[in-house]
């Protein structure tokens, strides 16, 4: 395998380009150079035999388009969302190009297949049945070491940590017993709503750790304040820790507001920890086959 960078860095990297373009709107002019980065790239390769486009804008359409051979189009989410909230005929501009090219199309959701259908005229819609499957995003979820899920749980009992400290996977922290221990492993943006999480683990009663870290951290922390049991946050882990974490709770907390198929509810039950989960995306069609899975309303 041989990687290439093509520009456009501003606009990529966490917590994801569309959030970092409402955040500032002049790192979509990055989007120009990624696009003649890739460009430039495919004019050097020559015949190429498949290319695998990950998002349908902008990597299925146009860029793919520029290359020859095969093509296959992975629809992760965000980018179903844009394409949907596009005038109708632009969003049937883009599919029937790739429908010309004879596209396969994998949804890693069932419901992002269904939600993009029904966003098409016939012609299309029917195209796009034939041409598409739903397959998740493949995943390797290597069962943390024991002593390690043996720390978090004892991080995950303990003491508060105080505003903005990160505990290291090695501190040992006087446990608190008989409370549940639920943790969010998300980005901190909007639409994640951990905020709901926050409110829940309160309510519950749960001691709530936060993994992971965003715009709306500030906020957050203040609203934890608020509310007891405080929930805690740790900022951004190396994914062997938050798995190590995942394991040792008790319960994940999903709110996410829009969902395909969330990888960090498919972490936790290969790990065999509960979720508590909003309906979102595909995780209704789960629990109805996976008691592990209890769903909580979406407000």
């Amino acid at each position: 395998m041989t990687v290439w960078g093509v520009g456009g860095g501003a606009l990529f990297g966490s917590p994801g380009a569309l959030v970092r373009a409402r955040q500032n709107p002049l790192r979509l002019l990055r989007l120009g150079e990624f696009v003649r980065g890739v460009r430039r790239r495919l004019a050097t390769l020559g015949p190429i035999d498949r290319i695998v486009a990950h998002f349908i804008v902008p990597c299925g359409y146009p860029l793919a388009l520029a290359a020859s051979g095969e093509i296959d189009i992975v629809l992760h989410g965000s980018d179903v969302g844009v394409v949907c909230s596009l005038p109708s005929f632009v969003r049937t501009h883009i599919v029937r190009r790739l429908l010309d090219r004879e596209a396969r199309f994998r949804f890693v959701a069932e419901s992002l297949r269904t939600r993009l259908l029904g966003k098409l005229a016939l012609p299309e819609r029917e195209g796009l049945k034939v041409r598409s499957r739903v397959e998740p995003a493949r995943i390797a979820v290597h069962r943390p070491k024991e002593a390690d899920t043996r720390r978090c749980r004892t991080i995950l009992e303990g003491d508060d940590l105080g505003d903005g400290e990160r505990a290291p996977i090695e501190t040992v922290i006087a446990p608190r017993a008989n409370r549940p221990r639920w943790v969010v492993c998300a980005r901190l943006i909007p639409s994640k709503r951990v905020d709901l999480a926050i409110l829940e683990a309160a309510r519950q009663g749960a001691q709530l750790t936060v993994i992971g870290d965003g715009p709306l951290r500030g906020a957050l922390e203040k609203l934890a304040r608020a509310h007891e049991p405080r929930a805690r946050f740790l900022g951004q882990l190396p994914r062997h820790e938050a798995l190590a974490f995942i394991d040792a709770a008790d319960k994940l907390i999903h709110t996410s507001k829009a969902e395909g198929a969330p990888t960090v509810i498919r972490e936790a039950r290969v790990l065999g920890t509960a979720v508590l989960a909003t309906p979102s995306g595909d995780v209704a069609r789960w629990a109805e086959t996976d008691p592990g899975i209890e769903l909580l309303a979406q407000p």
